[in-house]
């Protein structure tokens, strides 16, 4: 027991001193998997007549977040629906149970578990401005740690709180050194809305390697690691 608490600890002071958002999500990931999770994404919970953003960092599986938009998961979400009034950290389990008899709630149960996310455990966070936002991991096989889930919940909150501030400072650098152009800004709404490079390309009449080019471009300017993190940093900067 001890040793479990001595690890846990250790985590916190990595997550404490880590010096990049790059360094952080690492650690995450590793912390994650030890505890028997493959995946983990951190995401802003937004009230539901909000426009639903894209997640801020995650490891999920390759495609899962264009075909959660495309398919407006959102909207039925259950674990989305049981987070934005949570106070602990809650299991999937619970909150898709809670909406068994909702068919929205069974798609997305069934989506989540076909794309390899069959458990899930969601940690609630208020942040001092007042948003909120949650830290979920999640696996496919039933071999996670159940000791895990305190470790977790506190270790979310540092992890949180280190990405807020890391990600402070990556702003105020981008804002001040980088400007989009119209077509990365165009194609950066269209990623946000969750349109595909293809489908970005027929609404604005250009090639998708034209498109992907200008999302690259943009992601390097924003200082993003992915298509998915420019998207998020252009929103808080609003560039787009």
């Amino acid at each position: 027991m001890f040793g479990n608490q001595n690890k846990k600890f250790d985590y916190i002071e990595k997550i404490k001193k880590s010096a990049t958002i790059t360094d952080t999500i690492k650690l995450v990931r590793s912390i994650s998997q030890e505890y028997g999770y493959s995946y983990f994404c951190l995401s802003e919970i937004p009230s539901p007549d909000a426009v639903f953003r894209p997640h801020h960092y995650d490891n999920w599986p390759a495609g899962w977040t264009s075909f959660y938009l495309e398919k407006e998961l959102f909207k039925v979400d259950p674990v989305l629906r049981a987070l934005r009034s949570a106070m602990l950290p809650l299991d999937w389990s619970d909150a898709f149970r809670s909406d068994d008899s909702n068919d929205g709630a069974q798609m997305m149960r069934l989506a989540s578990s076909d794309w390899g996310m069959r458990l899930g455990y969601a940690v609630p966070i208020y942040s001092l401005s007042g948003t909120q936002a949650a830290l979920s991991f999640c696996a496919d096989q039933d071999d996670v740690d159940p000791e895990g889930k305190p470790a977790l919940h506190l270790i979310s909150m540092y992890a949180h709180a280190k990405l807020e501030e890391l990600s402070r400072r990556a702003i105020t650098s981008v804002r001040s050194n980088s400007t989009l152009s119209r077509r990365e800004r165009e194609c950066l709404q269209y990623a946000a809305a969750g349109k595909t490079n293809e489908q970005t390309s027929i609404i604005l009449n250009i090639t998708e390697r034209t498109v992907r080019a200008h999302i690259e471009s943009a992601t390097v300017k924003l200082g993003a690691r992915n298509r998915t993190q420019a998207v998020a940093n252009a929103l808080r900067l609003s560039l787009i």
